[in-house]
């Protein structure tokens, strides 16, 4: 099993990505002009649907009160607005 770091776009509001099983988030930062999410990942692994939510700081959102994982801060260097990244808990 060879492990590598992948990299994955965030968007704002509630999104989902496909990302092999069993995999880790290492880091959320801002790169260019997106914020981005590094994962560790075993490529030979199938990859299930993760569901995320990314809020701005003072926002409200109805994911606040789920089950919820907190993944990451990060800031839009353009606006100088802060989000926060958190992994929907589905089970």
């Amino acid at each position: 099993m060879t492990k590598m770091v992948w990299k994955y776009s965030v968007d704002s509001g509630l999104f989902t990505r496909d990302i092999p099983k069993g995999s880790k988030i290492l880091s959320v930062r801002w790169q260019v002009s997106q914020p981005q999410m590094w994962v560790l990942v075993d490529p030979m692994e199938e990859t299930e649907e993760r569901q995320f939510v990314a809020i701005g700081t003072g926002h409200k959102h109805e994911v606040l009160d789920l089950s919820i994982k907190f993944i990451g801060t990060f800031i839009n260097p353009g606006f100088n607005e802060v989000y926060h990244l958190f992994e929907i808990d589905k089970t």
